[in-house]
């Protein structure tokens, strides 16, 4: 398989950020997407220049207090009476009921993927901070934004590859059904994605490397992570990440690649 080491959450804060660049001085990562209005964006952006062997996508940002690229008087629904962002399960609740303006979701966006390009930073790809892309109000924006001037082309679909399998009972299950299905047939992006965090797994570099095995071989995959170091959590992923990383050059079965060559 052809395979991307993918971090999200690259300018969340110091930590995270310095725990991301040194998976990718360790040859743990190929990729990354940028959260462009946290604290260490302008560190993110200032690594990402200076490394175009890289991928840097945006990690597009609508939740938990954050403080909005735009002035929050132009998008009044997606942010509080102190004009910062709702918390996640209000905007996931808001995006599912279709009650996040079009309008003001896409100019929200689009200042995000503005702000890294005018850093000097090539854009190869969409995610989103807690995967709010996929829900629908947000879903059916992506189509209409731009990047480097041209209509979007590569933005990333729902987990595909788990260590526990959902259950074909949970909602949740038929409700990714849908949103993979939307995000395939209108975007690019790898066949298949995995996710340690969504179901906080750890210690799962074995349990993923014997499925790609069994997946077909011309295909790709992307693996996704949260370095860091303060939060226990993090720490996992970053121990996880470098672990899957060594043991799978070791294999020497699969391509490392990124998202620009998607």
């Amino acid at each position: 398989m052809r395979v991307i080491l993918h971090a999200d959450d690259f300018g969340y804060d110091k930590d995270t950020t310095e725990a991301t660049i040194d998976c990718f001085e360790r040859g743990a990562l190929t990729s990354c997407t940028v959260m462009v209005n946290c604290e260490a964006s302008e560190e993110a952006f200032a690594y990402a220049r200076k490394h175009p062997e890289i991928s840097f996508g945006v990690h597009l940002t609508y939740v938990d207090g954050l403080k909005p690229v735009m002035p929050a008087k132009e998008i009044p629904s997606l942010v509080d009476k102190d004009g910062v962002y709702l918390p996640s399960n209000a905007v996931r609740k808001l995006a599912m009921m279709l009650r996040l303006p079009k309008k003001e979701v896409i100019a929200e966006s689009q200042a995000q993927i503005d702000k890294i390009e005018a850093a000097g930073v090539k854009v190869s790809h969409l995610d989103s901070h807690g995967h709010l892309h996929k829900f629908l109000s947000i879903l059916w924006s992506m189509k209409y934004l731009k990047v480097g001037g041209k209509p979007v082309q590569k933005v990333r679909a729902s987990q595909s590859v788990y260590v526990v399998k959902p259950s074909w009972k949970s909602p949740v299950y038929w409700l990714n059904k849908y949103f993979n299905w939307y995000l395939k047939h209108t975007f690019k992006n790898p066949e298949y994605f995995y996710m340690s965090a969504n179901n906080m797994d750890t210690g799962w570099a074995d349990c993923i490397l014997e499925q790609m095995d069994k997946l077909p071989q011309d295909a790709v995959i992307e693996i996704g992570v949260h370095p860091g170091h303060k939060e226990e959590w993090r720490q996992h992923e970053y121990d996880d990440i470098i672990e899957f990383a060594t043991k799978l050059r070791a294999s020497g079965k699969h391509q490392i690649i990124n998202w620009n060559q998607i």
